[in-house]
């Protein structure tokens, strides 16, 4: 499971991610931080079976890894990279959803595409 490990807190923090969401991140923490800006990151999950939110101010001199399974990068969901970059523009922070959020904007997301492919399939037709 790909991963962000932050480092310069007398341990590394580790924060797993699905891949389109780590991806998604990558991209706007990059932007971000190239600017010269840090940000507040916010997760929330389990530890040990434990509910935990993780609050972590990531600036330029943070050190930063990303870690994916794969030699390939997953390709970045850029619509999920732009909703990132709209909540730190407007807050100065991130607040990652939880993966039961990111399930039911997928489902929206296929749900639209089935109803644009059917209202599009009869466009063409007469009565």
């Amino acid at each position: 499971m790909p991963k962000l490990i932050v480092g310069g807190y007398g341990r590394d923090i580790v924060m797993n991610f699905e891949d389109e969401v780590c991806r998604a991140v990558q991209n706007v923490l990059i932007r971000r931080l190239s600017l010269g800006d840090g940000l507040f990151l916010r997760s929330s999950g389990d530890s040990d079976g434990q509910p935990v939110t993780t609050v972590i101010w990531i600036s330029p001199a943070s050190s930063l890894r990303f870690e994916y399974d794969d030699e390939k990068l997953p390709e970045l969901n850029k619509k999920l990279a732009e909703t990132y970059w709209s909540v730190i523009e407007g807050s100065g922070g991130l607040v990652l959803p939880s993966q039961g959020e990111i399930d039911a904007w997928r489902l929206e997301d296929e749900v639209g595409s089935t109803v644009d492919s059917d209202s599009n399939a009869g466009a063409g037709q007469r009565d």
